[in-house]
């Protein structure tokens, strides 16, 4: 059961002192529920969970700066069709990291 709901759009996402500058805006859909928060993201398709608001956040953030590492960061040969789609993804939204 759904308690509360909201949109979020994020220009940049920081993680452990890196900042990914975006080229459009990401959307972000936030759900809190019993027991817990999420963020949810479908372009690209990343997530987060967590038992507050801030756990979750972390956690998305966490998901993406993982995700640009393994994937965005490596060879397509090493890389698995899905993994190349979600690469592309990726490097098509960030602009640029500082």
């Amino acid at each position: 059961m759904t308690c509360n709901s909201e949109t979020l759009t994020w220009n940049d996402l920081t993680y452990q002192g890196r900042t990914f500058v975006f080229n459009r805006e990401l959307v972000i859909l936030v759900t809190q529920e019993e027991g817990g928060c999420a963020f949810n993201s479908d372009d690209p398709e990343l997530f987060g969970f967590g038992h507050t608001r801030a756990e979750a956040e972390l956690v998305f953030c966490l998901d993406f700066a993982s995700c640009w590492d393994d994937l965005a960061c490596e060879d397509d040969e090493k890389l698995t069709q899905d993994a190349i789609d979600m690469k592309r993804a990726l490097l098509a939204l960030v602009k640029s990291q500082r």
